[in-house]
């Protein structure tokens, strides 16, 4: 058993999925450790607090509802008009950083304003050696692209390949 005040350590299954379920994201609200262990997975995640490790993902949100992905709206042919759509999206104001480290991830940004990692104002976070691939495949414009750094952000971005072309 872990001591009190210890992060938790969770393993997920490779090639772990929530294909055809409606769950947009997994928010986290408690201090964590998540390792992926390399497995593939088809949502986001959002963070609201310090603590958190993010690792060893295959992240692929390319598909609307499967990232953290808000005030959208469906026009006529069901297509999502508006909103913001993230792989990862971060809210940390504590002084205990989130680690978001060593994952793979391709996301579709869908429309405008979004990116594949989203630090909110006043975040403190590390995010180290992350392999993000930026799609637009809707070629909206006016794109954020791979990182997203809000004002007052703290902490460090290192050793990340961040692909946003089309963005």
């Amino acid at each position: 058993a872990a001591a009190a005040g210890d992060a938790a350590s969770i393993k997920l299954a490779n090639d772990f999925s929530i294909e055809g379920e409606e769950t947009a994201a997994i928010i986290i609200d408690r201090a964590v450790v998540l390792d992926g262990n390399n497995a593939k997975i088809d949502f986001g995640f959002e963070v609201v607090t310090g603590g958190v490790t993010i690792k060893n993902f295959n992240i692929n949100t390319s598909t609307w509802g499967k990232a953290v992905c808000k005030n959208g709206k469906p026009d006529a042919d069901g297509n999502m008009t508006k909103g913001d759509c993230i792989a990862i999206e971060i809210h940390n104001a504590t002084d205990v950083p989130v680690i978001i480290e060593n994952n793979n991830i391709v996301h579709d940004v869908f429309l405008n304003n979004n990116s594949s990692v989203y630090l909110a104002d006043g975040t403190l976070a590390y995010v180290l050696n992350n392999n993000i691939k930026t799609e637009n495949k809707s070629n909206a414009s006016y794109e954020r692209g791979g990182i997203y750094i809000g004002s007052g952000t703290r902490g460090k971005i290192e050793g990340n390949k961040i692909d946003s072309a089309k963005t």
